[in-house]
Formats: structure tokens, sequence, C-alpha cells
């Protein structure tokens, strides 16, 4: 998915609006529209609403979360999503965390899933806390509790969620040594819950012996890990290292969640079987990665 500025710009372009007529409706300077364009300032949640109904497109659209561009086709959909998080983030800010609860529960209820609350409503909150942080609009504090409480958020969905483990298929989830960035780790389990894997959540780092000993324990068929800090990607290649020194052909499979750039492309692809940047992807890629798993197996009988 392309990201924020080019999607607007294409958007306007395709719309034939001008830079100035867009500024001149959102009642901002043409050259602010320019910077979002090229990504040198983000806008906040209500130039977020106003760009949205201003150019008929959603939101989740302009912030690269969906393909989907056209505010009806989400509507007809799944109206009832139409700018929650936004709401949302609002509540959280205000501290009003039970109001939050109450209208995520309300979703589950009305059929939103738990996979739909992470694409729609959890990974845009995400995006909106972190660059309103980035924009100085909140403290570093206000962020690090909001953050918390998504956090808190989504494991009270996902317990909500009863998934029965019917597939011979394990999971491990963890985090490499200086990675602290938790929740899309947390996220990623709910993917692999909902059809049907055995989930084993460790989170922070552990020994390389104790992970060695898990791994051959609870015969675990891909390890999972995730890393948002560049220096986190050398200490996953360290770990798969050591696994594929000692455990050689019974090594799990290694999948590595990371945003990180094509720069160390070659690094990733060096010690891991498969690389997604975001937590959608694995909706598209998850079969296939449950074929090569079996086809492996029948392969060593």
């Amino acid at each position: 998915m392309s990201d924020f500025g080019s999607r607007l710009k294409n958007t306007r372009k395709s719309k034939k609006i001008t830079q100035k007529h867009l500024a001149k409706s959102l009642k901002i300077a043409q050259s602010t529209i320019a910077n979002y364009e090229n990504n040198l300032r983000f806008p906040g949640s209500d130039k977020l609403r106003e760009l949205s109904e201003e150019l008929d497109v959603s939101l989740d659209y302009l912030l690269g979360l969906t393909d989907v561009s056209s505010v009806e086709a989400i509507n007809t959909d799944k109206p009832i999503l139409k700018g929650a998080y936004i709401q949302l983030v609002d509540l959280l800010l205000e501290g009003n965390v039970s109001e939050a609860k109450s209208i995520l529960e309300k979703l589950h209820r009305d059929g939103i899933d738990s996979i739909e609350m992470i694409e729609e409503l959890f990974i845009p909150m995400l995006i909106l806390v972190g660059d309103k942080w980035k924009k100085e609009e909140i403290s570093i504090a206000q962020e690090h509790l909001v953050t918390e409480s998504i956090d808190r958020l989504f494991v009270y969905i996902s317990e909500t969620n009863k998934f029965e483990a019917n597939k011979d298929l394990t999971a491990l989830f963890i985090l490499p040594p200086g990675e602290h960035h938790i929740i899309s780790l947390k996220m990623s389990t709910e993917y692999f819950k909902i059809r049907g894997w055995n989930i084993r959540f460790i989170g922070k780092s552990i020994p390389i012996e104790s992970l060695i000993s898990i791994i051959e324990k609870d015969k675990i068929d891909l390890l999972v890990l995730s890393a948002i800090m560049v220096d986190s990607i050398n200490s996953a290649s360290y770990i798969v290292e050591a696994l594929k020194a000692n455990l050689k052909e019974k090594a799990p499979k290694v999948l590595l969640g990371s945003e990180i750039n094509s720069f160390y492309e070659d690094l990733i692809i060096s010690f891991s079987d498969y690389h997604m940047k975001t937590l959608p992807e694995l909706t598209e890629r998850i079969e296939k990665i449950e074929a090569e798993i079996f086809e492996d197996r029948e392969k060593s009988i």
C-alpha cells in the first residue's frame, strides 16, 4: 500500500481537484496541502475527517489501511465502523476507557469480528495516536497511556473470542532482545487463532536455551518475531541462527513482522522464511504458510 501523501495526491487528481481548491474548502493554506502530499506534514483527526468528506474517500484508504477508496463502499459493508477509531482515540485521551470498552462490546455484538477490529479500529488507532505524538499534539506520557489502553482493550476483545485449536499446527510468538513494542505481536496471534492454530505467546525475549526447550517440547512449527526497532533485526537474526545451529532440520520456520526499510532486505531474507510489513498481509498469506509446513512434514517422513 502506498503512503498517505501519494494516496491523497492521486485521489485529488483523479477527482480533478486542484490543491488551491482543496485548500480553500478546508480553510487552510495551499502549502499545507502540498506538505501533506509530500509527507512533510500529517493532518490531525479533524482535518483527516474533512479530507475524507471533501474527497469522498474513506479515512482508512487515505491512511493506507485498505485499498477500498470510496466512502460508499465502506458504508454499504460496515457503516458502523465509519470514524469509530477516531472517536475511540478521543475517548482514551479523555481517560474514558469504560466508554471505549462499551463501544467495542456493542460492535462485537453487532457482528464485527476481532480481525475487522484489528484492521479497522486498533491499527488505525495506534497510527493516529503515534501521529499525534509526532506532531506534538499529545505528550509522550499520553501516547504511552493511550497505547496501553488500546493494548488492554485488544486483550479484552481477544479473550471474548473462543476459537478451538483444531489444526495440528503450533506457533510461538516472541520479541527479539531489545524490542519493546509488543502490541503488534499480540494482535498477530488472532490471525492464527481463528484458523485453529495452537498459540504459545511468550512476548519478551528469553534465554536461547529456554527457547530451544520450548520449541522441542511443544513441537513449534512457526516462530513469529516482531521487530520495530532497527537493532532488533540483528537480534532476531542471532536468535534464528542459534536455533538453526542447535535444532538443525527441526528448527521451525520463521515469520518476521517488520516495517524496516529495504536497506535491511538482504539480512531479513537470510534468516526468515516469511517477511510481512503489515498485519493484514497475514490474511492473504497464512494459508500458504500452512501448506508449506505440512509439505515439509511429508518430506521428512
